[in-house]
């Protein structure tokens, strides 16, 4: 009698907690909502702590992914599994400029600005739908679609990683290719990562939220964040660049035809993709070789204080070019590491450049779960939460 009695109260307790566990995702889950008939798949990214940009070991870093930096993020959120597809966009926008076409395709040739656009648009389409309530304080919906920071962007790209790379390159990216014959490809094609996210080495490079900064040192100031600007000890070195300044070397004059065919005929791949500067090429001043860069760091770095841990950040207030993170089909296995950053005007476009999404909740944890378990869509379909198990590396 006391064997059933016990196995009554274990079952009695499963069911009072499954919820609560149902309602708690882990790293990798996938969550699917469907807009205008077409798949959207996130997954989650949870509240965790990760080192960003590159150790002083990655004998392949630059001095711009430095210093190696904790950040920490109270709150996970959704990022999608792929890039933008360009049935995606075309659903929603009505028009597709990629060089390369195919519906599974990620959509390229878009500027920061046009991607922006796409976000604004898509999460209209998701309150109309009313998929999406108000928040009780305020007119506002609680929940959006947007770029990711860059910093949200290496967290779900390492996805619990420290190697430069999220998995076996030749496995996970697209990468190297000839850049006549080579192209974009269709998504979600590779391995995915520890987290089920597809392609965040190589096939297309992707815009960020952040304003582009030189230097992890030039954030040793002040941080913006998503929920609060946190003043940080700030460092008076006449040695490192101020923003402002940077900001201001960036718009470097154009080269004379003769430097211009110079610089052509010697530079490499990842080089020829060039900053989008009112269509003019422009010098990089990070293209240093290791060894120069290593010793640009080494005289920035003598004095800087300890790092605090950066709690969510979002780069800084103001600037000019934006981030762009992930390598592109034609990069070098150097420029696809998951702390290689890269940057351009927001209003460039190229055969090379597109971006993901991730949705923005006021608590990511309590309002997605929510959500997640309504059955309204923008196309009348069904939203699913789900868990994926991710398949070992073999």
């Amino acid at each position: 009698m006391m064997k059933y009695h016990f196995l009554f109260l274990s079952l009695f307790f499963l069911f009072l907690v499954m919820p609560i566990w149902a309602e708690t995702p882990t790293a990798g889950t996938l969550m699917i909502k469907t807009v205008n008939g077409i798949e959207y798949r996130f997954r989650w990214c949870p509240p965790g702590e990760f080192l960003m940009g590159s150790a002083d070991t990655d004998k392949e870093a630059f001095r711009y992914e430095k210093p190696q930096h904790p950040v920490r993020f109270r709150e996970g959120f959704w990022i999608l599994e792929t890039e933008v597809t360009q049935e995606m966009w075309f659903s929603v926008m009505g028009t597709n400029s990629s060089t390369f076409q195919g519906k599974k395709y990620p959509i390229e040739y878009v500027s920061w600005y046009e991607c922006v656009d796409f976000c604004n648009a898509i999460s209209e389409k998701l309150r109309e739908s009313g998929m999406v309530e108000k928040s009780e304080e305020s007119e506002n919906f609680n929940v959006s679609v947007k770029l990711p920071t860059e910093a949200q962007w290496e967290y779900a790209c390492r996805s619990g990683t420290k190697t430069p790379y999220s998995g076996t390159l030749a496995k996970i990216a697209w990468y190297g290719e000839n850049l006549d014959s080579g192209s974009s490809h269709e998504v979600a094609q590779k391995k995915q990562n520890a987290w089920g996210i597809y392609d965040m080495h190589g096939n297309v490079s992707e815009w960020c939220s952040d304003f582009y900064y030189d230097s992890y040192l030039d954030l040793a100031g002040e941080v913006t964040s998503d929920s609060s600007h946190t003043k940080m000890e700030k460092k008076k070195d006449k040695r490192r660049r101020t923003s402002e300044d940077n900001a201001k070397s960036s718009l470097s004059a154009d080269l004379t035809a003769k430097e211009r065919a110079d610089w052509l005929q010697n530079a490499s791949v990842p080089q020829l993709l060039m900053r989008g500067i009112e269509g003019k090429l422009t010098p990089y001043d990070s293209w240093n070789s290791v060894e120069e860069d290593k010793k640009i760091y080494e005289n920035e770095v003598q004095s800087i204080p300890d790092l605090i841990v950066w709690e969510n950040p979002a780069g800084p207030k103001t600037g000019i070019e934006r981030v762009v993170r992930g390598g592109w089909w034609g990069s070098s296995a150097r420029f696809c590491r998951s702390a290689s950053r890269d940057y351009f005007m927001p209003t460039f476009r190229d055969r090379s450049l597109g971006f993901r999404i991730m949705l923005v909740f006021e608590n990511a944890t309590t309002s997605e779960t929510s959500h997640s378990s309504d059955a309204s869509d923008v196309s009348g379909g069904t939203s699913i939460l789900d868990t994926q198990e991710i398949p070992e590396e073999k």
